[in-house]
């Protein structure tokens, strides 16, 4: 009896403890361990709106303009200006996983295909109008 009694005591204990878990502490527990490959592909992504920020940089200088622009420079900046807010961004997330925090690192994976096809549309668009003379 009194083994029951300690195995419910423990039970009880046990869910107490889980009630307190914060949501990215559940996530943790009940996510599976990542391959060598997945995590592979999450360094990738997370380094593909730097590669679609220089496409976008390299098409503005190496394509020629339809139309003469007064200020090249603005475009540019512009672009350097969110290629480092980004890599401000990759650095600190990167911190916060040394340190033992994965959630920047996992909201900065999450964002990552959205930022990096922000880029390439600012080089479609780019492209449609100033390239083209549209």
């Amino acid at each position: 009896m009194s083994a029951k009694i300690s195995k419910n005591a423990k039970n009880t204990m046990d869910k107490e403890n889980l009630q307190h878990l914060t949501r990215q502490q559940l996530k943790e527990l009940e996510e599976k361990e990542k391959t060598g490959w997945q995590k592979a592909l999450d360094w990738i992504i997370m380094l593909l709106p730097f590669v679609c920020g220089m496409v976008a940089m390299l098409e503005y200088w190496m394509v020629p303009n339809g139309s003469p622009n007064d200020n090249p420079y603005t475009y540019v900046w512009f672009l350097v200006v969110l290629i480092g807010a980004y890599l401000i961004y990759f650095i600190y997330s990167a911190a916060k996983k040394a340190k033992g925090d994965k959630g920047v690192l996992d909201m900065l994976r999450y964002r990552a295909p959205l930022l990096s096809a922000l880029f390439l549309l600012l080089a479609g668009y780019d492209y449609l109008t100033l390239k083209r003379g549209c």
